[in-house]
Formats: C-alpha cells, sequence, structure tokens
C-alpha cells in the first residue's frame, strides 16, 4: 500500500485549490462580500477563506457517506478511500492553519486527533471494520455549514441579528445530534464488535490506541458542545433583554 495515493492527493487539492483560487474569486465578484471581506483583518480572511473550504468539503463527505451507506458493496474500496480523502485533507488544512495562524488550540487538536484516526484506518486497511465499528461517528459533520457559518456571522459583526440567533441555535443543536446524543449508542456498537476489531488489527497497541483516540473525541466534542451550549444561553438571555 503506497503512503500517497489518488485520493490523499484530492484532499490536499481541495484546501489549496478552494483557499488560493475559488473562494477568493468568489469574494471578489460579490461586491457586498468583498466590501465586508477588506474590512477584516489578515488573520480573519485567512480564516474565512479555510472555513469556506470546510463547508464545501463537508457537503461532500457528507454526500459521500450518504452513496456509500446505500451502496455496501463498495465498502472495503469506498470507506478506505474517505479516510484518504479525510487524511489529505486535515493535514493540508493544519498546515494552512498553522501559517497563517488561524489554527487555534481546538482546531490543532481535532486535525491531529482525527488525522491519526483517518491514517490507522488507511494504513491497517480497515475501511469497512471501521465503518461498521465507528457507523455512528461518522455522521458528525452533517451540521458543519451551521457551525462555520456561526463563526463566519460572528466575524462581520453580526452576532445581534437573527440570522445568528437561529443559525446559533441549529449549529447546538445539531451538534448535539450527531456527536453527543450519539455516543452512548457509539461505544455499544464498539462494545459488540469488539472482539472483531481486536482479531482484525492483531495488535492490542493498535487496539488500545483506537479507544484513547475515542475517548479523546467524545472529550473534545462535550468540551465544545458545553461552550456552544453557554453561547446560545447568553445570546437568548441579550436576546430577551433587548426586546
Amino acid at each position: 500500500m503506497g503512503i500517497m495515493t489518488r485520493e490523499i492527493y484530492f484532499g490536499m487539492a481541495e484546501i489549496l485549490v478552494g483557499y488560493s483560487l475559488i473562494f477568493p474569486a468568489i469574494v471578489r465578484i460579490i461586491p457586498p462580500l468583498r466590501r465586508k471581506f477588506e474590512l477584516l483583518s489578515d488573520r480573519d480572511q485567512n480564516l474565512f477563506l479555510r472555513k469556506c473550504v470546510s463547508i464545501v468539503h463537508c457537503w461532500f463527505v457528507c454526500s459521500l457517506i450518504l452513496y456509500l451507506q446505500f451502496n455496501p458493496h463498495l465498502c472495503e474500496q469506498g470507506w478506505s478511500k474517505f479516510s484518504q480523502i479525510w487524511i489529505g485533507f486535515l493535514w493540508t488544512d493544519l498546515f494552512i492553519g498553522l501559517l497563517t495562524k488561524t489554527a487555534g488550540f481546538d482546531d490543532i487538536c481535532h486535525h491531529i486527533l482525527y488525522g491519526f484516526v483517518h491514517l490507522t484506518i488507511y494504513r491497517i486497511d480497515a475501511g469497512c471494520l471501521a465503518f461498521n465499528v465507528l457507523q455512528y461517528r461518522y455522521y458528525a459533520d452533517f451540521f458543519n455549514q451551521n457551525m462555520q457559518l456561526r463563526l463566519m456571522l460572528a466575524m462581520f459583526g453580526l452576532k445581534k441579528s437573527k440570522l445568528y440567533y437561529l443559525n446559533n441555535r441549529i449549529a447546538c443543536w445539531g451538534f448535539f445530534l450527531v456527536r453527543i446524543a450519539v455516543i452512548p449508542f457509539a461505544w455499544y456498537k464498539f462494545y459488540l464488535q469488539s472482539n472483531e476489531m481486536y482479531m482484525f488489527t492483531e495488535n492490542v497497541y493498535i487496539f488500545t490506541a483506537t479507544i484513547i483516540m475515542l475517548i479523546l473525541s467524545d472529550w473534545q466534542n462535550l468540551n465544545w458542545f458545553s461552550r456552544m451550549y453557554a453561547s446560545c444561553y447568553k445570546s437568548k438571555a441579550i436576546n430577551k433583554k433587548e426586546n
């Protein structure tokens, strides 16, 4: 199995082309957006472009998830390629984030954690098994656009707008649905197929590392949700006070 594949290069190209060519061009041809974009600091401009690419990337991978879900005969190759796309995207986006100083601590931890998750899946050729064991966790990005829009609206000074208020709630409860509510079901699924996974890897270190990465993932998502919920509650209180 080669280290670099067509799918990894595709994931790399997604962020590089979107960040450096496509979205800068879109910003330039939409005058209202261009004016607001030009008022942002250099850091926020770079962060805005990264988040635009993130939204489109997650639309793509969510569509791919649904396609593979309803085409089980593509299981082995399909889920392996899915992980390879994520590897290329995550590591390249992290590099750009570090280069432009737009990657915060949470961002860095998230990219490293899931970069290693997908790298492990790819290197041990466990695409289909990983989906069967971690199935509930594969839908975590279905509300990514709302989480990124939340940040973008704040950048443009629209935190008091009705759009921000509505999107904030969609992002908060959508995040809860796809990342928090699934945790007990995901662990039960992992428990049911833990023997199969251990026998497949034949490596106690990989099996233990998988458990640790899942615990870290759940901890990060719980931390994010607690902060998002607090933000929702705070904006709700402010909105009531102003009305």
